[in-house]
């Protein structure tokens, strides 16, 4: 692993870097997964070795083949086994008296092996670590051993290439992160990103274009923006935060379009507005700041913002930008936030997502359904991150609902990843814990953390994980297929908001995904996962909520009127579930599905609650304190 870890120094290239060089290259390569694995005294998964070593320049299949000699226990020196027929010049490995600059056969400080891994040994191989005689007392682990070619590899420059397009009079560089947030000016792609995510920014402004001069043509129609406010940016750069993002972005373009084609006059012509509020909102309260002088003084065109859409992470910051909008009086339709403290926040915050209290109640049922070890004990996994409200209110909801039903309810945390290396341990450590636990495990955490979690089972359960139920926020790790697929012999269930089909062809029929799929074809160029999350769904539902409530009042609407409006609204048509404003500005029991993900295959529904589930589930009867 020593050489793997100078391998990565000599490539110049950050964590971050090598992951979006892995997704240039085709692979999957979480920073935070590929941090935990160099750190480790194990051997990495083969998948996660050819990645890695191929973001950095390498040939891998030398290295794959090392490894796989480590796997079957052969130590430095052995000779390779040849073909007879392959003459003189067959390979061998180096021994240890190999050149320094070539021989990787460098060992590890010994590290003691519990009796219950020496037990697991001959199934598991060992991940890694040497077997034979050394086994008697202690093990060595051994770092993979010398490859042709490991000094030749290409060199990448640490900035990003896309830095210098953060220019704009609503634009702003977080100089610690290097992130770009602020309002976009439509062909303005917020950095660090993705290049889908820029596509979709890029359709939206062409839609402001035509809305903008349909507007001159049809000057009864209201015209009105709507400002879309989430986190855009990730600072590690994770696939799974983008792809949520991104659907929810395309949710709302899909109802701006639908919009601008009813040629009717009283619907609404849209004017949205990107805005990046960076990583875990960090500059959220800011870019409400930056909305709220828009758009004077920018040089941009269109009416300023009646209201909010999107939103996005239920942590300490997104309660204060919620809090900053209130002040300003701007209505808010968030699209997938759920933690309940939300909605006594301001009361201009509307959601069209249920809250955890509803799903917990659901998730209750579903583990209670049964008469197993399951649903007798449940161990749940939180985030010890204190920013984070969404982990620690949906834990609060589970304990009182699993305790309304006689569970008996653990409690363990986990270390978020690139948080400080203190206290509790990583999620890759926890899941490890999770091993030989009888009853459910329950993980209540976020989906940049969750392959971690799933690595640390895999890795240390073998052949018999526990049994699994996740949060909502999973739906942004299935959504992915190449990391759904990674952990194929580890099921799980996951909570979920919406039920999306699983290809084009299936949506076809219906008017929100056909318009999906006609504005983002490239969603359904071999990419089975899009859409499975909901988000697009959700981003769509909140968007019509708001034309719908702005339809109903004229072309005067104001935000005042606009938030009276929505209180009691209810949208038939919506693409998650039918909505039904409750008096407390969120959902009456809104849909809430349990869905179960196998051998890495698309979701199967499980059943699912609410009085818009199409065919609410046996077990629905059973949830704790409905609302």
């Amino acid at each position: 692993m020593a050489q793997l870890r100078r391998l990565k120094e000599q490539s110049a290239l950050s964590y971050r870097q090598l992951e979006r060089t892995a997704t240039r290259n085709g692979d999957v390569l979480p920073a935070s997964t590929l941090a935990t694995a160099l750190n480790r005294g194990t051997l990495p998964r083969e998948d996660l070795l050819t990645a890695f070593v191929r973001a950095c320049g390498a040939d891998p299949d030398d290295w794959v083949a090392t490894r796989g000699r480590l796997e079957r226990g052969i130590p430095p020196g052995t000779p390779m086994a040849t073909d007879p027929h392959a003459g003189a010049g067959a390979a061998t490995i180096p021994d240890e008296a190999a050149d320094p600059a070539t021989a990787l056969a460098v060992a590890e400080p010994e590290v003691p092996v519990a009796s219950r891994a020496l037990d697991r040994a001959p199934r598991l191989l060992l991940r890694g670590v040497l077997t034979g005689m050394a086994v008697l007392t202690a093990v060595t682990v051994v770092a993979i051993l010398a490859v042709p070619g490991f000094f030749s590899f290409r060199h990448a420059s640490n900035a990003d290439a896309t830095t210098d397009s953060c220019r704009g009079q609503d634009l702003r560089m977080d100089a610690t992160t290097g992130e770009c947030w602020g309002i976009s000016g439509g062909t303005t792609a917020f950095t660090p990103s993705s290049r889908p995510l820029a596509d979709v920014v890029k359709v939206i402004d062409q839609q402001n274009r035509t809305g903008a001069a349909d507007h001159l043509r049809q000057p009864e129609r209201p015209y009105v923006t709507l400002a879309y406010v989430g986190a855009l940016t990730s600072r590690d750069s994770f696939p799974t935060t983008l792809v949520a993002e991104r659907e929810t972005l395309e949710g709302i373009a899909a109802a701006q379009r639908l919009s601008l084609e009813r040629e009717t006059p009283g619907a609404p012509l849209v004017n949205v507005l990107v805005v990046n509020g960076a990583a875990g909102m960090a500059h959220g309260v800011e870019a409400a700041d930056l909305l709220a002088r828009w758009p004077r003084g920018t040089g941009a065109s269109g009416p300023p913002a009646i209201g909010v859409v999107g939103l996005d992470q239920s942590r300490t910051q997104t309660l204060r930008t919620i809090r900053e909008f209130g002040r300003q009086g701007v209505p808010m339709m968030a699209a997938a936030l759920s933690a309940d403290q939300f909605a006594s926040a301001s009361p201009m915050y509307f959601q069209v997502a249920p809250q955890d209290r509803w799903a917990a109640a659901v998730d209750t049922a579903f583990l209670t359904a049964g008469d197993g070890a399951g649903a007798r004990s449940v161990r749940i996994y939180a985030s010890a991150d204190p920013d984070d409200l969404y982990s620690r209110n949906l834990t609060a909801d589970l304990r009182a609902a699993l305790a309304a039903k006689g569970v008996a309810v653990q409690q363990a945390a986990f270390r978020p990843a690139f948080s400080r290396p203190a206290g509790p341990p990583s999620a890759d450590g926890a899941g490890a814990t999770a091993c030989g636990y009888p009853g459910t495990v329950y993980y209540a955490g976020r989906a940049e953390d969750f392959g971690d979690f799933l690595n640390g089972i895999y890795s240390t359960c073998g052949d018999t994980p526990p049994r699994i139920l996740t949060d909502d926020d999973i739906t942004r790790y299935v959504a992915d297929p190449r990391l759904r697929g990674m952990y194929r012999s580890v099921p799980f269930h996951y909570t979920s908001f919406a039920i999306a089909p699983q290809t084009c062809e299936q949506g076809a029929g219906n008017t929100f995904y056909a318009t999906l799929d006609t504005l983002f074809p490239f969603e359904c160029d071999g990419n089975e996962g899009r859409s499975l999350d909901g988000h697009a769904a959700l981003g769509y539902d909140a968007t019509l909520t708001m034309l719908t409530a702005i339809e109903n009042l004229g072309p005067s609407a104001t935000r005042a009127g606009l938030a009276r409006a929505l209180g009691g609204l209810r949208i038939g048509g919506a693409a998650s579930a039918p909505i039904t404003i409750g008096p407390d500005h969120v959902p009456v029991r809104k849909m809430v599905a349990i869905l179960t993900v196998a051998h890495g295959r698309p979701p199967t529904l499980e059943g699912s609650c609410g009085d818009s589930a199409p065919d609410e589930a046996r077990w629905c009867a059973d949830a704790p304190g409905l609302p």
